[in-house]
Order: C-alpha cells, then structure tokens, then sequence
C-alpha cells in the first residue's frame, strides 16, 4: 500500500477591492512551473481558498501538460 501527501498553498496579494497577485504552489509536487495570467480574479483576500472554472481545469490537467 502506498500513501501520497501535496498540499495546494494559496497565497495573495491585494489592498481593498484590488488583487494584485495569486500565487498557488503545491507542496510535495514534482515538476515543472508554470505561470499563468489573467484578467479579473475571482480570489481576494476575503475569499482566497475560492478556485474559479480556469484554475480547477488547469489543476486537472497539469499531467496532460508536462506540469508532473
């Protein structure tokens, strides 16, 4: 039998209203990096373990893209 362990950590710079950068990075995951960009947030500091239709997708899919 075999156990795995990550851990996505979420971390995010804003100041009000304004989200300036979301950083998420999983602890215990071996593989490349990967950046991506966006427009419009839906994390800020009131909400920061949300995760909207585009990171979800990406997350699943990060074997399919070399991200392993």
């Amino acid at each position: 039998m075999e156990s795995k362990k990550e851990q996505l950590i979420t971390e995010v710079v804003y100041q009000g209203n304004h989200t300036y950068e979301i950083k998420k990075t999983i602890d215990g995951f071996k593989g490349d990096k990967a950046i991506l960009i966006g427009l419009y947030p839906t994390v800020d500091g009131d909400n920061i373990t949300k995760i909207d239709s585009t990171q979800l997708h990406l997350i699943n899919h990060m074997k399919e893209l070399g991200l392993n």
